[in-house]
């Protein structure tokens, strides 16, 4: 602003004053002057410069000036421009920035710049391009030799700052003087020499002419390429073809090859060559002669040679130079042939039953062809060979079994490789399997059975013992099956594998005998077999002589006696002999299990066509009150079947034979079985007889001789014999129809007496078996024990038996429940001697519960048993429970029917001994006769 003032007067002359303000506004300044400018590429180095001066008016006061900073450059600007505050300008920029621009190629530039108001104003520089010459280097000369060399090549370089003409211009085969040059856009040249032009012709050794050809760049920088053309004394003329300048060789068989090379020379005839001896090419060596004669030899163990398959080939070659040094080359192809693989020897090592043993076997082929491998004939036991080569063997088969330990056997297997191309070779693979030590074996070995005072000899054949290791020495050695040794009366030879001995008496019984075999390294097998030793046959050895019998005479003679109970009716035996026939109900049951109660008589039947019956059957009861359903089976004591035409009804034990059956004598066993599983046999003959009488009689034929014939031995049987014939009642078997006239090895003693036992409910009592219970009719022998409960049921929980020691022992903490109930127990005793023969005794036990222990009241008459050399079952006790007390002892009286009989027939007897004068022999002979029915009661 701007303020003036002004005095104005009255007309009286009064003054005042009057005040103007002035604003001011912008005024645009007026700019004019060198607002342009030029720089040209390469006119100044390193930086193009321009100047120029802009001019300023402006009507405000102190604003005719220019900003000399704030300057604003166009995009992509080059240089930089500045300016003073009086207008003067100034723009640079590198030459170097400018280079690309080609000839006559223009880049503009703005500048905007401030005066001191704010006006803009624009300053443009123009920059000009020149061409920039192409720099050229490479291979800018070549040679060549008249009839010898006859082109030459090479490649020129080329940088320019215009990228774009950094470029050959193209010629191709622009004609020279003497020949022809070819160049292409990126420097490479070439020139060919017209051989035949008489100027080149005309050329000796030592001449040369030459020539030079322009080439030139994008931007036409224009660059010489030199040709220096040699002269010869005429050209040489080499022979060629196979033989000549070229010949082969082949790998692995043709190892060499030669030929000889002609040289002449057109001017002067022929021409001799450069010799070379030995000269080392790639896969061979070469050598030629003055005259030419060459020679060429394939280094046959390179591995490029080897690595040359079939069809396929190298090549090698020599520069050969005549004198004149005009140059030739020999080449020899090389060619290829399939190599077979190549395969190394393989030894694995193996033990004999040890692990799998795998791996693959090596081979190599050269040309790297793909290989297959298989076995040379049958592969041996254990191995597998595939066909990439990759085996495993097992050690574990049979047939290596026989190694002895530490011994080594060789498995050499052969194996052939292919390489698919016809090349094949054979090569081993070497199993060494070492042997271990195996165990000998020893085979089953049958039982064996003797009877005491028998001498026993047994040899072990020596086929029951192998070892499958060859040459081992093996031991044989015996014992018993605890571990014992063997008892003092049985030895063992281990050199004849023989045991012999003789069982004395009292050794009855079933013994296991374990027989080791030992290795020489000590492996062992073991095998038992059972030697059962039987007592030694009962005889009764009652031989008295007797006089005729004077009848009336009762006797006890079986109906049919095997041994067993039976239960026939009496039969009367008349005077004379006869044959009867039993009747009536010939079986009743007994006790406990199947027993054979009578045996089945031999039996014939008629020939006629009708069909007979035999009722086996009846032969055979179950004990018990109930009975029991058999069931039977038959066959021939052979073990045969029944012929055709002989049957058995499984149900009824009945035999049915057809009368059409082609039978003479048969011997049969006929088999029942209970519904336990328990089963008895008996055996007999069955005939077949011509007649048309279809009866089948159980035959008992007794004859009454005369007198009392000796006592059977093994038996005890009396049989009549003598000179008188008497009317005989006999009832059979001793007027008592459950016992047998048979004298049995085991019988039963003194029995067991009746038990009274008095212990606490939460006590416990025992009692013992006495010694004298059961006796054997000849020498002792050892007893097995066994006890239930009379009706056949095992004992209770809380009476215990021990059979070792005969001993029970009652608990009635174990009773539970029940034990209120407890009152009396029948107990049945079973005695057996190892040989089928047994016995029984029953007896009871009245037990009475006290609320302590009961004191012992005496004596027991088992403890006052003294022992006896019947059969030692078990031993006496001194120190018995205080829980027993034996009440009373009810010994079973022995040969209780022999009263009845002694005073039937001691009258007859005594008259007939006192008539022969032997009045003495009487009372012997009944005290005979009363031991031999004891022993059969």
């Amino acid at each position: 602003t701007k303020t003036e003032t002004f005095t104005v007067l009255a007309t009286d002359g009064t003054s005042h004053t009057v005040t103007v303000t002035i604003t001011g506004i912008n005024d645009a300044a007026v700019i004019g002057g060198d607002n342009s400018g030029a720089v040209t590429e390469d006119a100044a180095t390193p930086t193009l410069t321009d100047t120029g001066t802009l001019t300023i008016t402006d009507a405000d006061a102190g604003e005719a000036s220019f900003q000399t900073t704030g300057i604003t450059a166009s995009s992509g600007a080059l240089g930089s421009l500045s300016i003073t505050s009086a207008g003067v300008w100034t723009y640079d920029v590198a030459n170097a920035d400018v280079q690309y621009l080609k000839a006559g190629e223009t880049k503009t530039e703005t500048f905007t710049v401030l005066a001191t108001d704010g006006t803009s104003h624009t300053v443009t520089v123009t920059i000009t391009g020149i061409n920039d010459a192409a720099v050229i280097g490479g291979a800018d000369s070549g040679t060549v030799t008249e009839d010898v060399s006859l082109s030459t090549g090479g490649s020129l370089t080329i940088t320019d700052a215009e990228t774009t003409e950094a470029v050959f211009v193209a010629q191709s085969s622009t004609t020279g003087s003497y020949g022809s040059f070819s160049i292409a856009t990126s420097g490479g040249w070439s020139y060919s020499l017209n051989n035949d032009l008489a100027a080149v012709q005309a050329l000796d050794a030592g001449d040369s002419l030459s020539e030079s050809f322009s080439v030139s760049s994008g931007d036409g920088t224009s660059h010489t390429v030199s040709i220096t053309i040699l002269g010869t004394d005429g050209a040489v003329v080499f022979g060629s073809g196979t033989g000549v300048d070229s010949g082969s060789v082949t790998e692995d068989t043709v190892l060499s090859a030669s030929g000889t090379l002609t040289s002449t020379n057109l001017d002067k005839g022929s021409l001799d060559l450069q010799p070379q001896s030995g000269t080392v090419g790639s896969y061979g060596s070469f050598s030629i002669s003055a005259g030419g004669g060459w020679s060429y030899s394939l280094d046959n163990s390179l591995a490029a040679v080897q690595a040359l398959g079939a069809g396929e080939s190298l090549s090698d070659s020599f520069t050969v130079n005549a004198v004149d040094g005009s140059p030739h080359v020999v080449s020899v192809s090389i060619l290829g042939v399939n190599d077979a693989p190549e395969a190394e020897a393989e030894v694995v090592a193996a033990t004999e039953g040890g692990d799998i043993v795998s791996g693959r076997v090596s081979a190599t082929d050269v040309e790297g062809d793909s290989l297959s491998y298989s076995l040379v004939g049958a592969a041996p036991t254990g191995l597998t060979f595939n066909g990439d080569g990759s085996y495993s063997f097992d050690p574990t088969g049979e047939v290596y079994n026989s190694l002895p330990e530490g011994e080594t056997q060789d498995l050499v297997v052969s194996y052939q490789v292919n390489d698919g191309n016809g090349g094949q070779t054979t090569a081993t693979l070497t199993i060494t399997i070492t042997g271990t030590n195996d165990a000998p074996q020893v085979a089953g070995l049958p039982g064996q059975s003797t009877r005491e005072n028998e001498p026993l000899s047994i040899v072990l054949d020596e086929g029951l013992f192998s070892d499958v290791d060859n040459g081992d020495v093996l031991t044989v050695s015996a014992t018993l099956g605890n571990g014992d040794p063997l008892p003092d009366w049985l030895s063992f030879d281990p050199g004849s594998r023989t045991f012999n001995g003789t069982p004395p008496v009292g050794e009855a019984g079933d013994f296991t005998i374990v027989v080791t075999v030992t290795d020489s390294l000590g492996a062992s097998d073991q095998a038992s077999f059972g030697l059962t030793v039987d007592a030694a046959p009962v005889v009764v050895d009652n031989q008295p002589t007797t006089p005729p019998l004077t009848p009336p005479l009762t006797i006890n003679t079986p109906s049919s006696d095997n041994g067993g109970p039976t239960n026939q009716p009496g039969v009367s035996i008349p005077d004379t002999p006869t044959t009867v026939q039993p009747t009536g109900d010939t079986f009743i049951p007994l006790e406990n299990g199947v027993e054979v109660n009578g045996e089945i008589p031999d039996t014939a039947i008629t020939a006629d066509e009708g069909d007979s019956t035999i009722e086996a059957g009846q032969n055979f009861v179950v004990e018990g009150e109930g009975g029991g359903q058999l069931t039977f089976d038959a066959r021939l004591v052979s073990g045969d079947p029944l012929p055709e035409g002989v049957r058995i009804d499984s149900e009824t034990g009945q035999i049915f034979v057809s009368g059409g059956a082609d039978i003479s004598e048969l011997q049969i066993i006929v088999e029942a079985r209970d519904e336990s599983g328990d089963s008895a046999q008996a055996s007999f003959t069955l005939t077949k007889e011509q007649s048309s009488d279809q009866q089948i009689a159980a035959q008992l034929a007794a004859t009454a001789a005369g007198g009392l014939a000796p006592a059977e031995a093994g038996t005890g049987d009396v049989g009549t014999s003598g000179q008188e014939t008497a009317a005989v009642a006999a009832d059979a078997n001793n007027g008592d129809n459950n016992q047998s006239d048979a004298p049995k090895p085991l019988q039963v003693d003194a029995g067991i007496p009746d038990q009274m036992v008095e212990v606490a409910e939460t006590g416990t009592a025992s009692f013992e078996v006495p010694v004298d219970a059961f006796v054997f009719a000849g020498e002792s022998g050892n007893l097995t024990l066994e006890a239930k409960q009379a009706n056949g049921d095992p004992l209770p929980d809380w009476v215990e038996f021990d059979p070792g020691t005969g001993r029970f022992e009652v608990d009635l903490s174990k009773a539970g429940d029940d034990v209120l109930d407890i009152e009396e127990l029948e107990i049945r005793v079973i005695a057996s001697d190892g040989a089928g023969n047994s016995a029984f005794a029953v007896f009871s036990v009245t037990v009475q519960q006290t609320e302590g222990e009961a004191e012992p009241e005496g004596d027991s008459a088992q403890e006052q048993a003294e022992p006896v050399a019947k059969g030692e079952v078990g031993k006496p006790q001194a120190d018995k429970r205080a829980a027993i007390k034996v009440v009373q002892q009810q010994p079973v009286p022995a040969a209780a029917d022999f009263a009845k009989l002694a005073a039937a027939a001691k009258p007859g007897l005594t008259t007939q001994l006192q008539a022969q004068g032997r009045q003495a022999e009487s009372q012997a002979l009944l005290d005979d006769l009363a031991a031999l029915f004891t022993n059969v009661g």
